[in-house]
């Protein structure tokens, strides 16, 4: 019977590429032409809002997309964490929900603010010269 012996150094370099190869497939990210990136802020912008949209269009768009990926519970210590949010998280409460909007709205280059009443926050875009409310709540 033939037994094939690997030698030290054969050995050291198949354990360098298996640790090369791991280390590629850590950065692998799958999506969908049907889903939204959700990877970084830039991406969930990117595939949120079209060229043709006017201000408005582009806030209620990335609304809308709020509220199909995150629901109403509890904050944990990264709720503010936009990525760790859509991706691992998905519930919030409202003064979460409110900064991770205006985050958003920011990178999409649109003026926001978090407003906070007693018992609540919700957030506030500016477009056409006006402040306009949204409340994902």
């Amino acid at each position: 019977m033939y037994t094939r012996r690997i030698v030290p150094a054969t050995l050291a370099v198949m354990t360098l590429l298996a640790v090369a190869v791991r280390a590629a497939h850590e950065e692998v990210w799958v999506t969908t032409d049907r889903t939204v990136d959700c990877s970084s802020l830039k991406t969930i912008v990117g595939d949120v809002i079209k060229e043709d949209m006017n201000d408005e269009q582009k806030c209620i768009a990335l609304f809308n997309c709020f509220r199909r990926l995150v629901f109403h519970r509890m904050n944990t210590r990264d709720s503010r964490d936009p990525i760790k949010l859509f991706n691992i998280l998905g519930y919030t409460l409202c003064g979460s929900q409110g900064t991770v909007n205006c985050a958003l709205l920011r990178e999409a280059g649109i003026e926001c603010r978090v407003v906070c009443v007693p018992g609540h926050t919700f957030y506030e875009a500016k477009y056409d010269g006006d402040w306009h409310t949204f409340d994902t709540m």
